[in-house]
């Protein structure tokens, strides 16, 4: 069981790298493609948009011909995007394969959280892995600018893309020795109609998407200024982040434990609120500023408040599903994702570039990260507060969530 666990948090890490590792490979890439400036952002907005726009689709998909299936057939899909991407010589042709890639992705980061879903009964155990499957997303998107800067550094970028092979060819013969395959598929507009009417199920997905625009943005703004302002290296910057993942790999399992005994609601206001204070502190950056004393505890409670809020939000959005309709949950749960991610990011840098270039940008942008995540914490008050305990287990408790 535990091997199975790893086998499918494993693939969902290297989904969630690849969406960051290229950030510090795209000047060594645009140099030996001659990619021009004005399409060098294709590379990275095209696999985010295919993943993004397919999950949906992934998701259901599992459902109705097997999870298992669509995720060893979706990492297949990724594995060889990957080579192509690897051995591109032209801008179209790594752009189709990171687009390639993203199709992939998409059938499966859905099916590996419905997979383990399928595995565990809703109570501690789930919680607990819940726990795990949720670090791993946040420990990828931190730490891939870290592995995308030593790659790039030493074994030059087409390395960022080879990695996946071994690990893409690995998981799908490990999957297939100790995964079990589950599917189920009620009516599409039965199972719409669940997940919509399902009070927790629209809950955990609002929280996510909210906690997952604003955790971009503070790590976009934290990128530039230690880049634009503290004069970091790209690889230097990937090392600045190293303490935020290790925060998170820590927190999020404890979190997923503590579901049972405080709530599912209790944990993500919580972690919303930390992490609304650790933007709040690094609004305070000037430009005489220090890494340690500036930087460094604004992360780090960001960090530990998105470990307390992921495992009881991934919880909370798959709490009194359906066991058919698991797949198009985690579907939906892996687009607010993306979509928060991508909507927070737009609007979020929008209001800084708007206020001012440079840190006059960066400190309103933090301060409006801040506000939306303080937002995330006010909806999370909304969640029943039966959920992630125990007594879910009880029909009549059940029957509560879907009001």
């Amino acid at each position: 069981m535990k091997l199975a666990v790893g086998v499918l948090c494993g693939a969902q890490f290297m989904l969630i790298v690849d969406v960051v590792v290229l950030n510090v490979a795209l000047p060594s890439i645009q140099q030996g493609l001659a990619i021009a400036e004005g399409q060098l952002a294709l590379a990275g907005v095209l696999y985010t948009l295919t993943f993004g726009l397919l999950l949906i689709a992934g998701g259901r998909a599992g459902d109705v011909y097997g999870r298992l299936r669509v995720f060893q057939i979706g990492l297949g899909v990724f594995t060889l995007a990957s080579a192509l991407a690897a051995i591109a010589q032209t801008p179209w042709q790594l752009f189709a394969a990171r687009a390639l890639q993203g199709v992939g992705a998409a059938m499966v980061s859905p099916n590996t959280l419905a997979l383990v879903t399928a595995m565990f009964e809703e109570g501690e155990k789930r919680n607990r892995v819940l726990g795990f499957w949720g670090a791993t997303g946040s420990v990828g998107a931190i730490s891939g600018q870290l592995i995308g800067g030593v790659l790039t550094e030493f074994l030059g970028w087409r390395s960022i893309f080879l990695i996946n092979i071994p690990i893409g060819v690995a998981g799908m013969l490990i999957a297939a020795r100790v995964l079990t395959e589950s599917r189920g598929g009620s009516p599409i507009r039965a199972a719409v109609r669940a997940l919509v009417g399902n009070k927790a199920v629209r809950t955990g997905n609002i929280v996510l998407a909210l906690i997952a625009g604003t955790t971009a943005a503070t790590l976009f703004f934290s990128t530039l200024y230690l880049q634009g302002t503290l004069d970091y290296s790209p690889m230097a910057v990937g090392f600045g982040f190293a303490p935020v993942t290790v925060v998170v790999l820590l927190v999020s399992p404890v979190a997923g434990r503590l579901v049972g005994k405080l709530g599912a609601r209790n944990l993500m206001l919580c972690g919303a609120l930390l992490s609304a204070a650790g933007m709040a502190y690094l609004a305070l950056i000037d430009s005489n500023g220090n890494y340690f004393a500036d930087v460094l505890p604004g992360l780090l409670a960001v960090a530990a408040g998105n470990g307390l809020a992921f495992a009881p939000t991934m919880i909370t959005a798959t709490t009194g599903v359906a066991a058919d309709d698991q797949g198009l949950a985690s579907g939906v749960l892996n687009t607010s994702q993306e979509l928060g991610t991508a909507a927070g990011m737009a609007v979020i840098t929008g209001i800084a570039t708007a206020v001012g270039a440079g840190i006059a940008g960066y400190q309103v942008g933090y301060l409006v990260a801040a506000g939306l995540v303080a937002l995330a914490a006010v909806v999370a008050l909304r969640t029943p507060g039966t959920v992630g305990r125990p007594a879910l287990t009880e029909p009549a408790e059940r029957a509560r969530i879907d009001m």
